[in-house]
């Protein structure tokens, strides 16, 4: 529940010939040329940091009892670096100038369930406190609603009201976060922007990637781009596969819908700028905000200190949606998510 992505190449030589072996003949050029090269990273777990599947209000461990906390007990965010539902995270505790530290977890799966506290994969969980007695919390909409009753100038859920919780579960479990999914995993055009692009800076040399066509990468990732496309299409329509998904322009259709009736949340007032005319970003902004920076956001204009490619940049061209995007570039100026340089010391890991 940030999340970054992202999942084949394995670690090592041996998982390098794995992919290579599972790639037609008539690419063979290219698999002699990359079946020379130790491939330190498994291409899943490289991906996950930009798309990590499941982080919302679904996943939830508490080992201990609260009793023993206080608001002053250490929080660690444990983290895949760019996860859109940890940038959740970290932008709400940020914004509220919670203290905290991140600790980026391995991205082999072996090594991280050995750092994750609940000994999960997912990303993001807090450990708060130290010992027996620290608290356990997983997933991106569990551990905001713990801030919200823990820090008292949290309130990231107006009491007033349920539709910031239902706006912000909306937007890390239903149609947005599906078709983040899609546009980067599934959309032809979408997945070169983003996944391929971002495998071939962390897989290989520079001087190497130029010579490798898109088509042997994707050939690598088909049982990945099988799994996100059944679990777009889960998010999306509410079953595993549908037809629609081969057709773009029914898809931006359906997106541009869902993108309609967040922007119909803002109705600037009275300097009241964020989603339900807030006067500050509430669960609703710190939920939807970095679900658009993976299909909108870019290197150079993010506030993230991770850098990721969108998927749909075009989107920022339409008229219907300048209110949405004059709000997205308020939550970059107001809401910067740092990944970076807050490393817990050792004697709180």
């Amino acid at each position: 529940g940030y999340g970054m992505v992202w999942y084949g190449m394995v670690v090592a030589q041996k998982s390098s010939q794995r992919v290579v072996s599972s790639i037609p003949k008539y690419s063979l050029p290219y698999t002699t040329i990359l079946s020379q090269f130790d491939l330190s990273y498994n291409i899943s777990s490289i991906v996950s940091t930009a798309f990590p599947r499941g982080s919302s209000s679904k996943n939830m461990t508490s080992k201990t009892s609260e009793e023993s906390l206080s608001s002053t007990s250490p929080i660690i965010v444990h983290s895949i670096p760019g996860s859109q539902f940890v940038a959740k995270v970290l932008s709400a505790l940020q914004h509220r100038k919670i203290p905290h530290f991140v600790k980026a977890v391995p991205l082999d799966k072996k090594q991280r369930v050995k750092v994750i506290p609940s000994g999960g994969l997912l990303v993001p969980e807090i450990k708060v406190g130290t010992g027996e007695s620290a608290l356990i919390v997983s997933g991106s909409e569990n551990i905001l609603q713990w801030i919200d009753k823990n820090f008292p100038q949290a309130q990231l859920y107006p009491k007033e009201s349920s539709l910031a919780s239902e706006l912000s579960v909306r937007a890390s479990d239903s149609k947005l976060a599906g078709f983040v999914w899609y546009y980067n995993w599934v959309n032809p055009k979408g997945f070169s922007r983003s996944i391929l692009h971002l495998l071939r800076g962390a897989l290989l040399p520079s001087w190497l990637s130029f010579l490798v066509p898109d088509f042997v990468l994707a050939l690598a990732l088909q049982s990945e781009k099988a799994k996100f496309r059944r679990q777009a299409c889960q998010a999306i329509f509410g079953f595993e596969e549908d037809p629609a998904l081969d057709d773009e322009t029914r898809m931006q259709s359906i997106l541009v819908e869902e993108l309609m009736y967040f922007q119909s949340q803002l109705s600037p007032e009275n300097g009241k700028l964020y989603m339900m005319s807030s006067a500050q970003p509430t669960a609703a902004d710190f939920s939807i905000y970095p679900q658009l920076e993976r299909l909108v956001g870019d290197k150079e204009g993010s506030s993230y200190d991770v850098g990721l490619e969108p998927a749909l940049p075009e989107l920022l061209e339409m008229d219907s949606l300048q209110r949405l995007w004059k709000w997205h570039s308020l939550m970059r100026q107001t809401c910067p998510v740092q990944f970076k340089g807050k490393k817990p010391p050792p004697e709180l890991v």
